[in-house]
């Protein structure tokens, strides 16, 4: 199927006028956005984005429309693109975010979808390492590092007494 050219003015004009795309946000929760995609998808009355997500018959409206997008297009709408994926990963069941990834796999969108992953993928993992029992077991390491690079420049100025008592001369 061929990408809706109203879908892609109004992405333009979005983008353009800088309308709020942050997936959860707290002031207007991307609200007029998500009704500007609802208009130009056909849906009359604006359904919140819960809904949109659940119901097929609106989620593949959408899939079908950024599955169809080109590289150009993706890569200059990639925030509307997260907010579309972000929210219907967040509310849909793991058969269903499956459908969207095989429906993607082969397009712009899916580079972008995988791009999403991986970054997600390295956010946990930033998580892991802030665990409180791996910190404390990192901070000992540490400090038994910087306790051996103390010990071996205790150990050379000793050995190399020129070097300190020239030390001590410019103090006195």
């Amino acid at each position: 199927m061929a990408v809706n050219p109203r879908f892609l003015l109004m992405l333009d004009h979005a983008r353009k006028v800088r309308m709020c795309m942050d997936p959860f946000c707290g002031t207007c929760g991307a609200n007029p956005f998500m009704e500007r995609v609802q208009c130009t998808l056909g849906i009359e009355d604006f359904v919140p984005w819960q809904t949109f997500f659940r119901r097929a018959q609106y989620r593949d409206l959408l899939i079908e429309q950024i599955a169809a997008l080109n590289d150009h297009h993706a890569n200059a709408n990639f925030y509307a693109l997260k907010l579309f994926l972000t929210l219907a990963f967040a509310v849909n069941p793991l058969e269903v975010r499956n459908q969207i990834e095989i429906k993607l796999a082969t397009t712009a969108a899916g580079s972008i979808l995988d791009r999403m992953k991986k970054h997600y993928e390295n956010r946990l993992a930033k998580q892991a390492l802030s665990d409180p029992e791996l910190a404390k077991v990192r901070r000992e390491e540490r400090r038994k590092v910087k306790a051996e690079i103390h010990r071996q420049r205790v150990e050379f100025y000793r050995s190399n007494r020129f070097i300190s008592m020239r030390g001590r001369k410019g103090q006195d």
